[in-house]
């Protein structure tokens, strides 16, 4: 009888364990649930105000330290800005601003009558240092099939300087400059955009490619851009408006 009694004891003995061990399990449970989600939450929370924390901002104008529009390297005949070179020409360019250098990249060619040259039959490449920091700007172009390819090394001086475009640009060129160079910066800071910019020779109008930036359509140009860290590629095609068979072909003639 004792020995029933014991084992009756033992049992419930038991049974109270596993269903304590069952309770604390679940408790457990519980509480790492409500820490997961609470985490969570705080996670959002803190990522949400981090974003709200940045915006997308242009750099300020200064005032121009040309007396003369003239002079100015965008709109006027300024003697080293080789402006006056590409200005009107059904072309896209792109400008390393500090240094204020002008590369066409070559889409497409064509001389003043609309014939092609002889030289632009196959890839031509031209790889270019520019100025004293490292910047090099290498261009791949088939001008024959309206494509090119240019690879942008920003070397040290990546950031663009308002104050050195003041000493060559009129007042109207740098408001265009600084439209032209919206970048995403956390509030309370100097927006800080690399200076790069499009230009359409024939209107003169800027487009941005700061990192935001992976495609823009430039009238008959689509330009594709890949951003790291160190470096800017722009893959270039001429794409006008195919109306019938062969007008293509026959356009960039």
């Amino acid at each position: 009888m004792k020995k029933s009694m014991n084992d009756r004891s033992m049992k419930k003995r038991t049974v109270w364990l596993i269903l304590g061990g069952i309770a604390v399990i679940v408790c457990v449970l519980w509480w790492a649930y409500i820490q997961f989600w609470s985490n969570a939450s705080e996670k959002e929370d803190v990522s949400a105000k981090r974003e709200a924390d940045w915006s997308f901002q242009k750099p300020k104008v200064p005032e121009t330290k040309l007396t003369d529009q003239e002079e100015c390297a965008l709109c006027g005949s300024r003697k080293e800005s080789m402006t006056g070179m590409f200005s009107g020409k059904d072309a896209i360019g792109i400008i390393s601003v500090n240094d204020w250098y002008i590369m066409d990249l070559k889409i497409k060619s064509g001389n003043e009558k609309g014939n092609m040259p002889e030289d632009t039959e196959g890839k031509n490449t031209t790889r270019t240092t520019v100025g004293k920091n490292g910047r090099v700007l290498e261009r791949s172009s088939e001008s024959l099939r309206g494509i090119s390819e240019i690879v942008v090394d920003y070397g040290e001086d990546r950031v663009l300087s308002m104050e050195k475009a003041s000493q060559i640009l009129c007042q109207s060129c740098l408001e265009k400059l600084s439209e032209a160079m919206e970048v995403k910066c956390e509030e309370g800071k100097e927006p800080e955009p690399v200076d790069l910019v499009l230009i359409d020779f024939e209107t003169m109008e800027l487009y941005c490619v700061q990192e935001q930036y992976t495609k823009k359509s430039i009238r008959d140009y689509t330009l594709w851009m890949a951003h790291t860290e160190d470096t800017l590629e722009i893959n270039a095609v001429y794409t006008p408006v195919r109306t019938e068979a062969g007008k293509n072909a026959a356009s960039l003639k």
